[in-house]
C-alpha cells in the first residue's frame, strides 16, 4: 500500500520540484545577463527608449537584452522597449508585436532604498483599462 501511494504521488513530486526550480531560474541572473545589464549603465539617458529583440527578467522587473536600433527591431515580429529613470532603473517596459503595443509594465521605486515598491501591469494593453497593480 505504501509503494502504491508513493508511485501515485511521484508525478506530483517531480512537478513540484520542476516548478520550484523554474521559479528560481527567473530570479537568479546569469553572468551573461548581469554583463548585458551593466554594460549599458553608462549610456542610459532618462526617458529615452532603448530597444531589443529579447528581454531579461531581473526579479520582478523586465530589462531589455542586447540593444538594437529601432530600424533593426521594427523589422521583427516581436520586439521590446525599455525607458529608464534618472537613477538608471527601468521605469517602463513595453512589448510590441508587428509594431503594435501588446503589453506594458510601469515600475515605481522607493527613492531612499532603490527597492521596487509597486508595479503596474497592462496585459493585454488597453488604454481604457485599469492596470493590475502589484505592491511589494
Amino acid at each position: 500500500m505504501k509503494k502504491l501511494f508513493f508511485y501515485f504521488n511521484l508525478p506530483f513530486i517531480f512537478l513540484s520540484i520542476f516548478i520550484i526550480c523554474k521559479d528560481n531560474e527567473y530570479r537568479v541572473l546569469s553572468e551573461i545577463d548581469k554583463k548585458i545589464i551593466e554594460s549599458r549603465k553608462d549610456r542610459l539617458v532618462p526617458n529615452v527608449p532603448f530597444y531589443s529583440e529579447n528581454y531579461i527578467k531581473n526579479g520582478d522587473v523586465f530589462e531589455i537584452g542586447y540593444e538594437n536600433d529601432i530600424e533593426e527591431v521594427f523589422r521583427n515580429y516581436e520586439f521590446y522597449e525599455a525607458r529608464y529613470d534618472k537613477n538608471k532603473r527601468v521605469k517602463e517596459f513595453r512589448a510590441y508585436e508587428k509594431g503594435k503595443l501588446i503589453w506594458m509594465e510601469k515600475y515605481y521605486y522607493d527613492e531612499s532604498s532603490d527597492k521596487l515598491i509597486q508595479k503596474e501591469v497592462f496585459n493585454p494593453y488597453d488604454s481604457n483599462k485599469k492596470p493590475i497593480v502589484k505592491t511589494f
